[in-house]
Parts: structure tokens; C-alpha cells; sequence
């Protein structure tokens, strides 16, 4: 009998093994316990901004406290809300502006974003600009990598109108954890619910 490993060489053979292994998992954020990367993680739909705004998001992810948020984002116009993995790596942030924003200037104010971010960085922006299909909404996104203090910082950035209001979130972590993350963080996106406020949600209303 041929030995299991002598056709592709031992170390192809643990190559098909461990991508076997890695297709059975789970992938919809919905369905069950992901894997990301060696953490396995449960999803849940969250209240992410009072009375406004839910997203399906890893329960081990916390909102971070005002101390803790001026040290990892020093410059004072830090996003107004961030949760974060437990190790720190992993980020959702989220500021709600002053400015008015229609659902249907969502686009535009995305193309202008990526416009400042590619002039000013130009080999950082991706040049896919695309908009979510959400529940009652329609995020529009675009990704980058941009450089950090000791690292570069994958970002996922996308604008949404919130009851009028313009809502700019970002998803990130280190370059590096993009392949493992990106399709997770436009899972997410492709759940952003906007709040009605006229009814009582069912989503958990804190992480």
C-alpha cells in the first residue's frame, strides 16, 4: 500500500490537510463560531450606538474606555466609539458628524475620502471602491494600508447615513492579518442595521 504522503511529499501533504481543515470551518459570521487565523470566534448583533445603529460583532470585543481610547488613538479627533479585540489588535471604530448626509450622497463622500487619503498616501488606497448591500441600508466602503507607529494598519473604512446624520466607521488590524480578516469585516458591513427607534430591538445593547 502507498504510503499517505509519498505522492505529494510530506510537506504538500500537510499543505491539503491544513487547507482541508481551514475549508470545513465555518465562515458565515451568522452560522456559528468562526476561525480567524488560531482564534475561534462567536458573532452576535449588538446595539453598537444607542437607539441608532447594530452590527454583528465578536462578542469579545469591548467598547473601550475614554483612558484607554486617548492612548491608542492620541490625536483629539479620535472616533467618537471604539471596540476592540481583547488583544488590541482588531478595531471598530465609529463617529457620528455634524454634517447632514443623505443615503444617497453616501457614495460621493466616500469618493472624496479616498481621493484626500490617495493624494496624500498614494500607494496606500486600493482602488476598489464599493457599497454594501445591508438590511435597510447601503454602506459605502473602501480599504487601505495605512503606516503606523510600528506597523502598518490594514483599514476598512465606510460611511453611512444614520437618520440623516454622516457616519463614518473604520474595521482595522495589522497589514499582515488582512487575508484572515477582510472577508470578515465585510460580513460585518453587510449587517450594519439602522435602529428603529419607534421599535424595541431584540439586538444586545452593550459588548
Amino acid at each position: 500500500m502507498q504510503e499517505y504522503g509519498q505522492e505529494y511529499g510530506d510537506e504538500g501533504f500537510i499543505q491539503i490537510l491544513k487547507e482541508r481543515l481551514e475549508t470545513a470551518w465555518n465562515r458565515d459570521i451568522t452560522q456559528g463560531a468562526v476561525r480567524i487565523q488560531e482564534t475561534e470566534l462567536e458573532f452576535d448583533e449588538y446595539e453598537l450606538i444607542d437607539e441608532q445603529l447594530c452590527m454583528w460583532v465578536p462578542d469579545e470585543f469591548e467598547l473601550l474606555e475614554q483612558e484607554l481610547a486617548e492612548m491608542k488613538y492620541p490625536d483629539e479627533n479620535r472616533p467618537d466609539r471604539i471596540y476592540s479585540s481583547g488583544d488590541g489588535t482588531v478595531n471598530i471604530s465609529f463617529s457620528i458628524k455634524d454634517e447632514n448626509m443623505q443615503p444617497q450622497e453616501t457614495e460621493a463622500v466616500r469618493d472624496h475620502a479616498w481621493r484626500l487619503l490617495q493624494e496624500r498616501y498614494p500607494k496606500s488606497c486600493f482602488p476598489d471602491r464599493q457599497t454594501a448591500e445591508a438590511e435597510n441600508c447601503q454602506p459605502a466602503w473602501f480599504d487601505c494600508i495605512l503606516p503606523a507607529q510600528d506597523m502598518d494598519i490594514y483599514n476598512l473604512m465606510f460611511f453611512v447615513s444614520v437618520n440623516g446624520k454622516f457616519l463614518l466607521g473604520s474595521f482595522n488590524c495589522p497589514a499582515q492579518d488582512m487575508d484572515g480578516w477582510k472577508d470578515i469585516f465585510l460580513q460585518m458591513l453587510e449587517t450594519v442595521r439602522i435602529c428603529d427607534r419607534n421599535k424595541e430591538t431584540e439586538s444586545k445593547t452593550a459588548l
